[in-house]
């Protein structure tokens, strides 16, 4: 009868212990260093699933915040996986719904988007004019409401549109369209 007892008393301790809101407790004895005699309290709980729940202190590698978006700023996650810091620039980004630019629209390499509203995407492009729009590469618009689209393309007045590979709409509101083709009125 008292070997009986005796092993209740040992499975009622080890379920306590199991049942505390860390498995186990590195340093059982609390003298500051983890040694054999911590680990023999270990041992009781080795291999057994821990399930945390409900909020876990800093101490315990929580990080003692209850809601995602507090421990997100508390571990320094962004919620978003592809935001990239100011000043750094990253492989891509996807969008999904609504992107709205304010000012002024820069993709790719060696451009300027200087115009007040200005787009230009592609590479080596010019987009000075307010309200221009340049896309392809080392094409220009440097007037009001002008566009260029091509390569090596110019819109240089007022509402020009120049399309195709190397033309040149120069007039007021002038469509330059095709193999380097000229419109200059």
């Amino acid at each position: 009868m008292k070997q009986l007892l005796t092993l209740a008393l040992c499975l009622f301790s080890l379920g306590a212990m199991a049942q505390g809101s860390f498995p186990y407790n590195p340093d059982a004895n609390e003298n500051g260093t983890v040694g054999s005699e911590d680990l023999l309290a270990f041992l009781s709980v080795y291999g057994s699933a821990f399930l945390p729940s409900g909020v876990l202190p800093v101490a315990g590698g929580g990080t003692g915040v209850s809601t995602l978006d507090s421990a997100r700023l508390a571990l320094g996650v962004s919620t978003f996986a592809d935001v990239i810091p100011l000043g750094q620039s990253g492989p891509e980004a996807q969008v999904t719904g609504d992107l709205r630019i304010t000012q002024n629209l820069n993709q790719g390499q060696g451009n300027v988007a200087s115009g007040l509203y200005a787009a230009v995407s592609g590479r080596g492009g010019t987009a000075s004019g307010t309200y221009s729009f340049v896309t392809n590469q080392n094409s220009t618009a440097t007037a009001t409401c002008s566009s260029a689209i091509g390569e090596g393309t110019s819109a240089t007045a007022t509402a020009a549109h120049s399309q195709g590979f190397g033309s040149e709409a120069s007039g007021l509101a002038a469509h330059a369209e095709g193999y380097y083709t000229v419109a200059s009125s």
